[in-house]
């Protein structure tokens, strides 16, 4: 498991987990690793915020992507199967996407997270999806660029010439570069 967005992006765009407001933790697992990790949420008094029955959960994850649990006290955990939904047309999940992975330090703890570039690619197609509606979501990636090694932005376009989706990449990148 992974975690996405939130207080990792916190910490390594902003360096600081205060810079950055969440409201709740986004973790990705492989998807075959998804009832292991649904049935730990469960037992640890999350409820599942899925208006489907159990047979058509499969379903729900395999089209969206994620399954969102709630707990009494109000911490809202995102399980993700995949970074984007399936309608986007971009798969980001491959064996790369893991073993990639490297640690960032959260209040004395280690959390993997994705890789440099795949983080900056990954908030690239998610502000795109989303028509950049939320000015924090720039914010985020002008942190991140500013904050990462610039290997990783050329990385990230490498994926995104890989993956044929260079133009939500370079609107990211010019987005961030005039508003940050």
């Amino acid at each position: 498991a992974m975690a996405l967005k939130g207080p990792v992006l916190a910490a390594l765009a902003f360096e600081d987990l205060a810079r950055r407001e969440f409201v709740d933790l986004d973790v990705l697992v492989r998807r075959r690793d998804v009832p292991e990790a649904r049935e730990t949420l469960l037992a640890e008094n999350y409820q599942l915020r899925l208006g489907v029955g159990r047979s058509q959960e499969a379903d729900y994850l395999d089209s969206v992507g994620q399954l969102q649990f709630l707990r009494d006290d109000g911490v809202l955990v995102e399980l993700h199967s995949s970074l984007l939904r399936r309608e986007y047309g971009v798969r980001l999940e491959d064996e790369s996407l893991w073993e990639g992975v490297r640690q960032v330090s959260l209040l004395g703890q280690d959390v993997p997270t994705l890789a440099a570039d795949m983080q900056i690619l990954f908030l690239a197609l998610h502000g795109s999806r989303h028509i950049w509606n939320a000015l924090k979501w720039i914010c985020d990636l002008g942190g991140l660029l500013r904050t990462q090694p610039a290997s990783a932005c050329s990385d990230a376009w490498q994926r995104a010439r890989t993956l044929r989706c260079e133009r939500a990449l370079l609107l990211a990148l010019l987005l961030a570069q005039q508003i940050t």
